[in-house]
């Protein structure tokens, strides 16, 4: 029965992206609250460095054999850790220091649109109609639910330099999701630990620098349980369950999916801090899902339809 279901959670995409979303969301909420007490380069080191032992801690024996391959392949390894596990996150660790939780939840939803410009840029992948409607229709939904259904509200929202930062790491996630399709035959697990630990150790010339001109990592049983969780749930299980959704749809169908991230953050605003849940939600939401589905196997049918429907009328 145990093995049925996780078969059955390890081939269903839009569930592995979706708990991959919202694990997402937790970090940010997270980060932005203890940035304070935290110095994001110490905390984005250590998390990779955990995350790295905890997933090679979880198959050695899958890490020992795929270690040739990961040898032969060090160049695509050092280069997916550079770019989406540890400058995708020192960037936003950097950004969450003077910007809010929401602008970042905001940002990150333009990644579907990276991820089609690094497909374009590296593979010569031109975007189709269908996948520019599906995103600006979910882009839509997040507008409705950042504004809370006001435009004023969005055109309100100002700029400031840790947008910038994260809107860095809208750009170097982008690439990360595409070069992923490089990536040979390797256990999953094997291919976080290797990651992770290339990520610590881009990280780690930044964390020393921080912890001589700033200070250390405070050393305390929260700030050591925080360090943790970041390192399993938005490091070893979103980033499992991303890249296994991208190689089950593709990282243009499933950049689509972290649309979601502000829509959990909304909903994480409703149930934790009480505020009040508008009706500017249930339509973000809605317009979002129709985005998703615009994106998917139902899309790409009403395309065909749409498609059929108008060369019937032309030939008429």
């Amino acid at each position: 029965m145990a093995g049925r279901m996780i078969r059955f959670v390890w081939g269903a995409a839009p569930l592995l992206l979706s708990v991959a979303s919202f694990a997402w969301c937790t970090n940010t909420v997270m980060v932005r609250g203890i940035g304070h007490v935290i110095p994001p380069m110490g905390l984005a080191f250590w998390r990779m460095a955990v995350a790295a032992m905890v997933a090679g801690a979880m198959a050695p024996r899958a890490l020992v054999a795929d270690m040739p391959a990961m040898l032969r392949h060090w160049k695509l390894m050092a280069l997916l850790g550079a770019t989406g596990i540890g400058g995708f996150n020192l960037l936003i660790y950097i950004g969450l220091q003077t910007t809010t939780a929401l602008h970042t939840l905001l940002l990150q939803s333009v990644i579907p649109v990276t991820i089609l410009g690094s497909a374009a840029l590296l593979y010569r992948e031109m975007p189709r109609a269908r996948q520019l409607l599906a995103i600006g229709v979910s882009l839509l939904g997040v507008m409705v639910i950042v504004g809370q259904g006001s435009i004023m509200q969005v055109l309100r929202l100002r700029v400031v330099s840790g947008d910038v930062w994260v809107f860095s790491a809208m750009v170097v996630y982008g690439f990360y999701s595409v070069l992923l399709r490089r990536l040979p035959a390797l256990h999953p697990l094997s291919f976080l630990a290797g990651s992770f630990a290339a990520a610590s150790l881009m990280l780690l010339p930044a964390a020393l620098w921080e912890w001589h001109t700033v200070g250390p990592v405070p050393a305390t049983g929260p700030v050591m349980l925080i360090c943790l969780y970041l390192a399993v749930v938005p490091s070893i299980l979103a980033y499992l369950f991303f890249n296994r959704g991208v190689a089950l749809m593709g990282p243009a169908r499933a950049g689509q999916y972290l649309h979601l991230v502000p829509v959990f953050g909304s909903l994480l605003a409703v149930f934790i801090l009480g505020e009040a849940f508008g009706p500017y939600l249930l339509v973000g939401i809605a317009l979002i899902g129709a985005g998703l589905g615009l994106a998917g196997a139902g899309g790409a049918r009403l395309a065909t339809a749409l498609r059929t429907r108008w060369r019937m009328v032309m030939e008429r």
